[in-house]
């Protein structure tokens, strides 16, 4: 009996516990201020929980950007710019990305995966060049079809979107 009691008691808590959370919830519906970026590659985080103003992002069917509220999507990126704007117009971060996927969720947090990112202060402009030329050459020499001039392709066509991004940064 007594275990009953205090099944029914630990019941009707956590119920009036469920019910106010969903009172609360319902009405807390206001935007936040601030994105919540979460953005990594597979050997490092480079922002985490941080609240950023606008993220642009090169995404495959076109370049967008995402303030706090913005609708959920789910974009696969193509290589090009990453630009984190920690407060609009004036601490901007940018960063050039081999590709990978963004999720943008309903509660205002955008969580970025990239297959590669480097900061574009640091890329070396002598080598990008140099890689454009290589991929350039390979493509029109390599067997169609073949696994090189697929690799090729790849690399002709990021460090064709790596030479724009510093044409654009100058």
């Amino acid at each position: 009996m007594l275990l009953h009691k205090s099944r029914a008691i630990v019941k009707r808590a956590f119920h009036n516990a469920v019910s106010c959370r969903a009172a609360e919830a319902s009405t807390t519906t206001s935007t936040p201020q601030k994105v919540t970026l979460n953005l990594s590659t597979p050997y490092q985080c480079i922002f985490k929980e941080t609240k950023v103003d606008l993220i642009q992002i090169p995404g495959a069917v076109g370049e967008y950007g995402v303030t706090a509220g913005h609708t959920p999507i789910i974009s696969q990126m193509k290589p090009g710019l990453i630009k984190v704007h920690l407060e609009r117009e004036k601490d901007v971060q940018t960063f050039f990305t081999a590709g990978g996927f963004a999720f943008t969720h309903a509660d205002s947090v955008t969580d970025i995966a990239c297959v590669e990112l480097v900061k574009l202060d640091d890329i070396d402009r002598d080598a990008a060049e140099a890689g454009l030329s290589k991929y350039k050459s390979i493509v029109a020499t390599a067997a169609d079809g073949s696994a090189e001039k697929i690799d090729a392709q790849i690399g002709l066509e990021t460090h064709q979107a790596l030479a724009a991004a510093l044409a654009a940064a100058n």
